[in-house]
């Protein structure tokens, strides 16, 4: 799966893992659309745009695709420079900078383990454990409540490669994350660290590392090495990637248009 573009092994951990959660909560309405230039995934929660491969974006199919309200995955080392700017002249905005990680589970480090901190593997059958993972998600991430909801129905719904966490601090539901694991005959088997949310509360108390901690002894455990993570540049979470041993693999912007007020209703 590693090849001399480890910035794909990123990118493709990250849309996969999308695609596999909306045909999830979505089976029915979810598509795709696959052409030499871009894949479109629509989904009724949100319309996605990544595999850019433009030599030399035409003014005609950005025109086209930016019909769609849909957020664009940019690989900023290999799409032309002009694209971001075609896309802002047609009203969409960065909506974050993200960086594609390697790390490998058998050399990443850790500082030593908190007392106060607790994490367990998510039981899907105990609605109570769910229900928590949601309430969490809710105050953390500032989303809808119809996303909120895929989320826990996701939880629900996942088949066996994923893996849901819940953290306590102190017997306190503080955060949760998630580990998707993709094995293929053809590649080497691979782990992707995603949706890591920590309470409000809980913040900078360590809880944030002691999720990476269980998601590493769990791959470890699988005898899965190569782990990817997609992380919100300069945050938190990309210093505690880097802490633990792992690199950049790819800078990543992620463009969107805001909705218009008076013409979107």
């Amino acid at each position: 799966m590693i090849s001399a573009n480890r910035g794909l092994l990123a990118r493709n951990m990250l849309t996969h893992t999308k695609t596999i959660v909306y045909k999830t909560v979505y089976p029915q309405s979810t598509s795709i659309l696959r052409s030499g230039e871009y894949t479109l995934l629509k989904s009724p929660l949100e319309t996605f745009i990544y595999d850019l491969n433009f030599s030399e974006p035409a003014v005609e199919t950005i025109d086209k695709l930016s019909r769609h309200r849909a957020t664009w995955l940019v690989d900023e080392q290999s799409i032309p420079e002009r694209l971001p700017f075609m896309l802002c002249n047609r009203g969409f905005e960065t909506d974050l900078k993200a960086t594609g990680m390697l790390g490998f589970a058998s050399e990443c480090r850790l500082a030593g383990p908190s007392d106060k901190i607790t994490v367990r593997k998510i039981n899907r059958s105990c609605s109570n454990s769910i229900e928590t993972c949601r309430r969490i998600y809710k105050r953390t991430i500032p989303v809808s409540a119809t996303q909120v909801d895929k989320v826990e129905e996701f939880i629900r719904k996942a088949d066996s490669r994923f893996s849901f966490y819940l953290a306590s601090y102190n017997g306190q539901p503080a955060g949760f994350s998630s580990l998707f694991v993709h094995r293929d005959k053809q590649q080497t088997p691979a782990a992707y660290l995603f949706c890591a949310t920590v309470s409000p509360t809980w913040q900078r108390k360590g809880v944030a590392t002691e999720l990476v901690r269980a998601r590493l002894d769990d791959a470890l455990s699988m005898n899965i090495d190569t782990l990817v993570s997609v992380v919100k540049t300069h945050s938190p979470s990309e210093r505690i990637m880097r802490n633990a041993g792992f690199s950049a693999l790819a800078n990543f912007t992620f463009f969107h248009k805001p909705q218009n007020p008076i013409t979107d209703k």
